[in-house]
């Protein structure tokens, strides 16, 4: 297999960064989900997905339920995380 022929994941998971950045800047939750074995099919007969598409991933995104639980996000300190020429 080449490499490039991986390009169109590569652009999907792009856009699906952006995707679930711009949703969490609005206060939605999102969840992205890889479809296994044959959920596939079974998601294109669901969404009456043309023929000839590939789904690679699943996205949802909602506002969460009033008192839904809501994780922490780690705190990091950029200084530690990032170096200029060095690890």
């Amino acid at each position: 297999m080449e490499q490039s022929s991986l390009n169109y994941f590569a652009s999907a998971w792009c856009a699906l960064e952006n995707m679930l950045l711009a949703a969490t800047d609005e206060g939605l939750g999102t969840v992205f989900h890889i479809p296994v074995a044959d959920e596939v099919e079974q998601i294109k007969k669901i969404v009456n997905a043309p023929e000839g598409y590939e789904l690679i991933c699943l996205l949802t995104m909602g506002y969460p339920a009033e008192g839904a639980f809501l994780p922490k996000q780690k705190e990091i300190d950029i200084h530690d995380r990032i170096h200029f020429n060095k690890f």
